[in-house]
């Protein structure tokens, strides 16, 4: 189940097996009761699971890619360059510098949870389209 607080407007999740792009002009509000209405539906926490990541997925939301190191990568702010790998089920993302990667992001699963650290990083949305 995601947490209230990781979705957010322009996140992709999914709900009941189908993917949804969290994105309604405003109409997105969270009750004390752990749901939220979106115009005439409801959806209830319970229901929402992340998607998970894959490479595949990665390829989708337009990161670079670096063939000699098998690695995505994006760059942030200030022109810091980033790198996206894969342990097992799961990804981290550390700061490519010229002699090592300093990894300090990792447990990342769900896209949601990726779309949340690029936007920090970075200032702007991943884009993901389902």
């Amino acid at each position: 189940m995601i947490n209230a607080n990781e979705l957010f407007l322009n996140a992709n999740y999914n709900h009941n097996g189908k993917w949804n792009y969290a994105n309604h002009e405003g109409i997105f509000k969270w009750t004390d009761r752990d749901w939220f209405a979106l115009g005439e539906s409801t959806i209830m926490l319970e229901n929402i699971k992340g998607i998970p990541i894959t490479e595949d997925l990665l390829w989708q939301c337009n990161l670079g890619y670096t063939s000699t190191d098998e690695r995505f990568n994006f760059t942030g702010v200030n022109g810091v360059e980033y790198v996206i790998e894969q342990q097992d089920d799961w990804w981290f993302i550390g700061i490519n510098n010229t002699s090592s990667i300093q990894f300090f992001a990792w447990n990342i699963y769900h896209l949601h949870q990726l779309q949340n650290l690029y936007f920090a990083l970075t200032g702007k949305e991943l884009v993901y389209t389902v």
